[in-house]
């Protein structure tokens, strides 16, 4: 969901987002207290160990100009991205609940996650490998892992001008990949036994 012509930034991690929304949160001049809540890579780093994003989508209204100039600040001081903070993902919301979950309070400002069904459906509908990547982490974090619950998710959350095939078929890919990941907990792989030479010396 994020600007594809917006200039590249540098990737960050979790620990390093709440670093820059931390010192965000100190730009902000006292007064209002702003709240954002996020979807996209963002949002998923707090499920998802080792995700790696360079931007961050917020779906709330809130995003005052005093919170664009913070933003801009820090970005200048860590070469992100010129709108690492970003609103572009407040268009074509599914229509699930967006059970927020917070994952940083500060002095000024306060941030959460969207919940776990609500980002799975956007992330079936961007269809990206990424995407399908993060949607395989929620369906299995969410508890829902079969096709038919996939489907019925894409059909409840997206009205039918968008009930494509492409769409299906995303939501038939994150199913397999679920199965998968479910069949490879349930029977691991053996681990290869070391290979011994007469004498009993490991090779």
């Amino acid at each position: 969901m994020s600007d594809a012509h917006a200039p590249d930034g540098r990737k960050f991690t979790k620990e390093d987002l709440l670093g820059y929304l931390a010192e965000v949160d100190a730009a902000l001049p006292s007064g209002d207290h702003i709240r954002i809540a996020l979807i996209g890579g963002a949002a998923v780093m707090f499920l998802v160990p080792g995700r790696v994003t360079d931007d961050v989508d917020v779906i709330s209204e809130e995003m005052p100009q005093v919170l664009e100039d913070a933003a801009a600040h820090v970005a200048h001081r860590h070469g992100l991205r010129p709108d690492w903070i970003n609103d572009a993902a407040r268009v074509g919301r599914p229509e699930v609940p967006v059970d927020l979950e917070p994952v940083f309070e500060g002095g000024r400002l306060t941030v959460y996650r969207a919940g776990l069904t609500f980002m799975l459906a956007t992330k079936i509908r961007a269809g990206r490998p990424i995407d399908v990547a993060d949607a395989t982490n929620l369906a299995l974090a969410a508890g829902i892992t079969t096709e038919e619950a996939l489907l019925d998710l894409v059909e409840t959350a997206w009205p039918p001008a968008l009930q494509t095939p492409r769409l299906s078929l995303t939501a038939q890919t994150v199913a397999a990949a679920v199965a998968e990941r479910l069949r490879l907990a349930a029977d691991p792989p053996a681990a290869s036994e070391p290979s011994t030479a007469p004498g009993g010396v490991d090779v």
